[in-house]
């Protein structure tokens, strides 16, 4: 079988872009009193290869772009922690033993697939803000992608085998974290999060998070439940692996963190 043609949503020249990229400067300077000065210093950080990739997503409407910008380094600004260094290994582990799975490819439309799997979390070896940590990192190397920058990025969490302990590990304020990083951070490239498999007594703790999501981001959850025949069909089924309903060979987390973070020497 082929793999699916992926075609970027995005028909901007190189040169029509430098000149949005000059707008989108000049934007940034003109805007500067808006911004707290500690949000102002991280966006002076970002060089041109990280102005493109708003540019991108937003169809290259510079004011789009600038509000993408402001909610990407203000989540840095007030979640610090999550951008202290991280070492390659525990990255590479949290991949390799599938907390975090970074599905091979594309889907057919196109997408990265990254999945987090409670199955393969141990809230004694990993608190959930490290995988938090882990997964902002994931995402952000994705976006180096340029593909994926016009593409954009789905989330599957499988709540398989999910727990009363690691309910326990995880609680309102872990979560907001997540959902501050989904509608801040990564809002622009997040296209839908689909839950697969989650007992009922998530929704108890789906109705106390409810009031902290955005109309954006809720509109972008699908609860999928025991029932994953939409789900397979929303990526197609020889886009998955086995063990998430498809029929693609089961997930292997060393070819995943190979691919993300290189061959480890």
């Amino acid at each position: 079988m082929h793999a699916p043609k992926q075609v970027s949503k995005n028909s901007t020249s190189d040169q029509d872009e430098s000149v949005e990229l000059d707008k989108l400067r000049q934007l940034l300077i003109n805007r500067a009193n808006d911004l707290c000065s500690d949000v102002q210093d991280i966006c002076n950080k970002y060089n041109e290869k990280e102005l493109r990739k708003f540019l991108r997503v937003g169809k290259h409407d510079c004011n789009k772009a600038y509000d993408m910008i402001r909610g990407y380094a203000g989540f840095e600004m007030k979640y610090p922690e999550l951008f202290e260094n991280i070492s390659e290994d525990a990255l590479r582990s949290c991949i390799e033993e599938g907390e975090i799975c970074v599905i091979p490819g594309r889907d057919p439309k196109g997408r990265a697939v990254v999945c987090f799997r409670f199955e393969s979390w141990d809230p004694s070896k990993r608190p959930f803000l490290e995988v938090m940590k882990s997964m902002r990192y994931i995402f952000d190397k994705l976006l180096d992608n340029e593909e994926i920058q016009t593409n954009e990025i789905c989330l599957v969490e499988d709540f398989k085998t999910y727990n009363l302990r690691q309910l326990a590990a995880a609680g309102i304020k872990e979560y907001k974290v997540m959902i501050d990083m989904l509608q801040d951070r990564f809002s622009a490239w997040i296209t839908s999060i689909h839950c697969i498999r989650q007992p009922w007594y998530f929704g108890k703790v789906f109705n106390m998070i409810k009031p902290f999501l955005r109309s954006q981001l809720f509109q972008k959850i699908y609860m999928h439940g025991k029932n994953l025949d939409l789900f397979v069909e929303e990526f197609s089924e020889e886009f998955l692996p086995a063990d998430l309903g498809g029929t693609g060979p089961l997930y292997d987390g060393v070819v995943s963190a190979n691919s993300i973070l290189g061959i480890k020497v």
